[in-house]
């Protein structure tokens, strides 16, 4: 899996990312006593993580559907299983 992080030595390597805004919006979000770099981060963070595991997912289906099929069931397998105990 990806890192979504980056240290070298106990420092953290970062970049920037410069957005425009709505003015109002701007002037709205500093009467709010909220670390919005922290917030934006975050949701950057997770939106990651999602677009890694949707793509993640879709590359298992497409494996998954290059497998030959079992000639018995996973039922089947299970209770011969419990049977055998």
């Amino acid at each position: 899996m990806y890192a979504l992080g980056n240290c070298i030595r106990g420092i953290v390597v970062t970049a920037v990312l410069s957005i425009r805004i709505d003015r109002r919006l701007k002037e709205l979000m500093s009467k709010i006593q909220i670390d919005w770099r922290s917030e934006i981060e975050e949701f950057i963070r997770r939106k990651v993580r999602e677009h890694l595991l949707r793509e993640f997912i879709e590359k298992a289906r497409e494996v998954r559907k290059g497998l030959k099929r079992l000639p018995v069931s996973c039922a089947d397998l299970i209770r011969e299983d419990r049977d055998a105990r």
